[in-house]
């Protein structure tokens, strides 16, 4: 089994968690969002529910107020919120009522924080992570930290003697064996 790559905004999304009510991990599709979630949610007490599920969003559509508190003091995890965009209102609701950390953990593909089809938004009462594709630096098994790069190489951000090689960009990860077979592009005339 191939071991899970950590993500350099595990330690800031755990964090955020513990200070506010909701956190909002969004992106593109196919970054690694419940992937995080779940390294989030951990060892922690909560329940994790997509809403790629038909059954999953049937629920909360027949019952939002209900889909809202099924993790009781626990922490629910929603993944691909932008679904089913009308839980948002329950949410809202909830957190109104409590605002106790922790409470949500939310993942999805949209701005879910001004997501026009919703009926209310979620401003104010989550913070968001927008999650980007795998760096260098968590492929190679670092972490990266521009401010303190910054500041020890006093601004100098030119050159290839900064900690950037082309024998290091990860290009040399991609072998025939992994891309299988690649077709020839014939010329264009």
């Amino acid at each position: 089994m191939t071991s899970l790559i950590t993500r350099n905004l595990l330690p800031q999304a755990e964090d955020l968690l513990a200070h506010f009510p909701a956190v909002v991990i969004q992106g593109a599709r196919q970054v690694g969002k419940s992937t995080l979630a779940s390294m989030v949610a951990g060892s922690r007490p909560h329940v994790a529910v997509s809403f790629d599920d038909d059954d999953v969003r049937e629920s909360a559509r027949l019952d939002p107020r209900a889909f809202v508190r099924q993790a009781g003091e626990g922490l629910l995890v929603i993944d691909e919120v932008q679904r089913e965009p009308s839980v948002l209102l329950a949410i809202k609701s909830a957190i109104d009522a409590d605002r106790r950390p922790g409470r949500f953990l939310i993942t999805g593909s949209s701005d879910l924080l001004r997501l026009s089809r919703s009926p209310d938004s979620l401003a104010g009462r989550a913070v968001t992570l927008d999650l980007f594709g795998l760096s260098q630096g968590e492929l190679a098994g670092r972490k990266e930290d521009f401010a303190h790069w910054v500041r020890t190489t006093n601004g100098a951000l030119t050159g290839a003697g900064h900690g950037w090689s082309r024998e290091h960009d990860g290009a040399h990860r991609f072998s025939p064996e992994l891309l299988g077979e690649v077709p020839r592009v014939a010329g264009l005339g």
